[in-house]
């Protein structure tokens, strides 16, 4: 539900910068990101919400819903990965193929190395502009 909620965040407030966004529910393609778009050339990108960021700031931000097939159709789509923590404060990660977090449980980051691999932090709530220009600046490079 709650990345069900972010993907319809995420939808309305890019409306004006990307054409054709779409979301994408796949039980049989594994892997697939959760939302494909135009924006200066084909993109997807992927979605994880978590509910409570760790009391302690050397605990690792646990994302065992990031599957391994989730992180290899990333980087090969040459994705982006949107995390968004919702407490104690609501703050939204954006990371492009090249720094994404690991995947496996032994090698999680914690919300500081989360912050620091970041191309994006937001507090609150997505400034939408800058997305779009990190996306299409990051496509023209490519």
């Amino acid at each position: 539900m709650a990345e069900k909620s972010l993907s319809a965040y995420v939808m309305k407030g890019m409306k004006l910068h990307w054409d054709h966004g779409t979301r994408h529910e796949d039980s049989v393609a594994v892997g697939v990101s959760d939302v494909s778009y135009y924006l200066g050339g084909n993109g997807w990108l992927e979605l994880k919400s978590i509910n409570k960021a760790p009391v302690r700031p050397t605990t690792p931000l646990r994302m065992s819903h990031w599957t391994e097939a989730q992180h290899r159709f990333t980087q090969l789509r040459r994705g982006w990965l949107l995390i968004r923590v919702l407490q104690p404060n609501r703050i939204y990660l954006l990371f492009n193929y090249r720094c994404l977090p690991p995947w496996k449980t032994q090698d999680e980051w914690t919300l500081a190395q989360m912050e620091s691999n970041a191309v994006l932090v937001w507090r609150n709530r997505i400034q939408w502009n800058q997305m779009a220009q990190a996306i299409r600046m990051a496509d023209e490079v490519f």
